[in-house]
């Protein structure tokens, strides 16, 4: 596991709509082992491994892989005459956890600061808007370098508690971005005879756009979203659904809040991570990119496979490298082998009615 590049990609900014920065990672990571790699309008990176062997019919299935690269954060609304920067969250932060956080502005340079409420008598958690970025710096300096519109992010690094738990600022979706550039490094000289798409998305956290578009132009037969998986555990309560566990492997979507997900496919990952001694379990929460995948044009098999990951949302998330191992092993496993699943490049089953006499 290349730890070092798990980092780069969980340190760099890349707030919804500004992902450049973690797509030029991406495209140096998977230009050497893809056939050909496209970035679109909105900003996607489409990396793509073509059939070689082992299809029929006029073209062989398209499977669609697709992690989102982009991450909850902030933008700039107001730099105050007494040099505070006022901001609104870009698709939430979780209100509870942000008082007190240093946050990194990307402006002409990099500002940094901490958040601080309005008030020494909280009763509630605050909503974004309401706090106030202090930056140590008077309005001029300030304003020389940070104009409304500038993306924030929490200033948080990867950092490890063992060998093998890790905490850091976006796991969401990092961490499945990992798992995609991972599995299609790995799969560099393997025959496949699929064509495999796989997808650094944008947009995911303000509406699943970039995947949209992406599954519009690419028409996959199969799709599967790579994500986080919303883990039991007492902060939560006893949410129906956060079913997914820190160490306990893969975990595959049975359905989400935007996602009924394919008995077929998931039969068939279940199937082959039994094989192959692959860690794995069910998760029932959240929403992804899969959903797109699954209802645009003649629509896919898809489903979601999750690192199990606590607290996201949070300026600290929580997952363990052991489950970042299982949904890489999963995917490479199942790329090669997508062909025998027993789905055909017809959308439409043709069903007997009989002949008539």
């Amino acid at each position: 596991m290349n730890v070092k590049l798990l980092e780069e990609l969980v340190d760099v900014q890349g707030v919804a709509g500004y992902e450049d920065l973690v797509q030029a990672i991406v495209v140096r990571e998977l230009k050497p082992c893809v056939d050909e790699l496209y970035e679109d309008r909105m900003g996607n990176v489409i990396a793509v491994k073509r059939a070689t062997e082992g299809f029929e019919g006029e073209r062989p299935l398209r499977v669609m892989v697709c992690a989102h690269c982009d991450e909850c954060g902030f933008m700039v609304r107001e730099v105050t005459d007494a040099g505070y920067v006022r901001l609104r969250g870009v698709s939430g932060p979780n209100n509870q956890t942000v008082i007190g956080q240093q946050v990194r502005i990307a402006g002409t340079e990099t500002v940094c600061g901490v958040l601080v409420p309005t008030s020494p008598d909280l009763t509630t958690f605050p909503k974004i808007e309401d706090l106030l970025v202090h930056t140590g710096r008077d309005a001029d300096w300030v304003r020389q370098r940070v104009r409304v519109g500038d993306r924030a992010t929490f200033d948080i690094s990867l950092s490890t508690f063992n060998e093998s738990i890790i905490t850091g600022r976006n796991f969401d979706d990092r961490l499945g971005v990992f798992c995609m550039i991972e599995a299609m490094q790995a799969l560099k000289d393997t025959p496949v005879s699929v064509d495999v798409y796989a997808v650094s998305s944008v947009q995911e956290e303000i509406g699943t756009r970039g995947a949209m578009v992406a599954s519009i132009a690419i028409k996959p037969d199969i799709g599967i979203a790579l994500d986080g998986g919303c883990i039991e555990c007492p902060t939560y309560g006893k949410k129906d659904g956060w079913t997914a566990k820190v160490g306990g492997g893969a975990s595959i979507y049975q359905a989400d809040g935007l996602t009924v997900c394919s008995k077929t496919l998931n039969g068939f990952l279940e199937g082959l991570a039994k094989r192959e001694k692959i860690p794995c379990h069910d998760n029932w929460h959240g929403g992804t990119d899969a959903h797109q995948m699954q209802k645009q044009g003649n629509g896919a098999y898809v489903t979601t496979i999750g690192v199990p990951t606590g607290y996201m949302h949070w300026p600290h998330a929580l997952a363990d490298l052991r489950d970042v191992q299982a949904v890489t092993d999963l995917l490479q496993v199942f790329l090669p082998e997508a062909h025998m699943m027993g789905v055909s490049i017809d959308p439409w089953r043709k069903i007997d009615t009989g002949s008539a006499v």
